[in-house]
């Protein structure tokens, strides 16, 4: 053994076994995630609003007519 103590030797394999495990682990954890995972999508500012007028449009409260002005008067940028 050459004056090395024995349990020196059993560190270094149990130290060798738990980088690996380590490394292993770390590699199936991400795995399953995509670098690129896509975006989702902003949601507009006036979507709330096209929300409500197209219950209202739904429940007969407004006119197709009334609900196409109003609906381009929401989108317009013009007019916020």
């Amino acid at each position: 053994m050459r004056g090395h103590h024995p349990i020196l030797g059993m560190l270094l394999v149990v130290a060798l076994i738990a980088a690996v495990a380590v490394v292993m682990w770390l590699l199936v954890r991400n795995r399953g995630v995509s670098p690129a995972a896509p975006v989702a999508a902003a949601v507009s500012p006036t979507h709330q609003a096209e929300v409500i007028l197209a219950e209202r449009l739904a429940r007969g409260e407004v006119s197709p007519d009334d609900y196409r002005a109003t609906l381009a008067a929401l989108r317009d940028p013009v007019s916020s």
